[in-house]
């Protein structure tokens, strides 16, 4: 979550669905964390499980979920299409980026031939989700602040979650 923040912080056009959904997949994929979430791992999901406010915590900080607080306000902004509802855009953007981590990021399903795989993704977000008139600097600068915050907040409450579990861990 810390690399989403920099880059974006760092340059707000990162909010871009194009440039943001291999941010996403790469890091997820690439973080030990990530990997064990998604593997579905018994004992990681059993420990996120125990406390009611560690599953609501769990269940916002799933890349999914960031996407669905995300989306909104990429669409009040216009980063995002307004032809066709935001709640199937939802779904097929979760499809697309699941797909992608299963099919290209993980070496023994990776299919041959994308010398690229991020820009075929960046390519195919933009077709399918990002408007023909993209929108001024301004507004994208909008909706980088907007999805900092949300970002922000996630990873205050893990950070937090975290410091709870060692303090309550220690003798």
């Amino acid at each position: 979550m810390e690399e989403g923040i920099a880059r974006i912080t760092a340059d707000p056009g990162m909010v871009r669905p194009r440039r943001q959904a291999p941010l996403v997949v790469r890091t997820g994929s690439r973080l030990p964390l990530g990997r064990r979430l998604r593997s579905g791992e018994p004992e990681l999901l059993r420990l996120l499980m125990q406390d009611p406010g560690d599953r609501e915590l769990y269940a916002r900080a799933r890349p999914a979920a960031m996407w669905d607080a995300v989306m909104p306000i990429l669409r009040r902004h216009g980063l995002i299409r307004d032809d066709r509802p935001l709640a199937g855009q939802a779904c097929a953007l979760h499809a697309l980026l699941d797909g992608f981590s299963t099919a290209v990021y993980e070496p023994e399903t990776a299919p041959p031939g994308a010398d690229d795989p991020d820009a075929v993704l960046a390519d195919t977000v933009a077709q399918l989700f990002e408007p023909a008139d993209p929108p001024g600097e301004a507004a994208v600068k909008a909706a980088a602040e907007e999805t900092l915050a949300i970002f922000r907040e996630i990873r205050d409450a893990v950070l937090d979650l975290i410091d709870r579990s060692q303090t309550a861990a220690a003798p």
